[in-house]
């Protein structure tokens, strides 16, 4: 038995300097996957934060969601796309 939810959409920007940055964001942005203990409160949409991974310690956002429940217990599968971060100027 499992559910599979998926966050599908588009993104409509006002002004050209928001476009810019979307796609910035879209063409560097790194992809996660991993699975942790089954987790109710998960949601898609939900914000999170990875610290110690090197270069994939950062925030994310979950994209995909999926729960599963066999022999081997409730497991919830997490992928996430890093959010855009802009750096501070120097």
């Amino acid at each position: 038995m499992f559910s599979t939810d998926r966050l599908r959409g588009s993104l409509n920007y006002e002004t050209y300097e928001q476009a810019r940055l979307g796609a910035r964001a879209l063409s560097s942005s790194r992809l996660v996957e991993f699975i942790v203990e089954g987790d109710c409160l998960i949601k898609l949409g939900d914000n999170f934060r990875l610290n110690g991974y090197g270069t994939f310690s950062g925030r994310y956002q979950i994209q995909e969601l999926r729960n599963s429940l066999n022999n081997d217990g409730w497991r919830t599968e997490i992928k996430g796309r890093s959010l855009y971060e802009e750096s501070p100027d120097i």
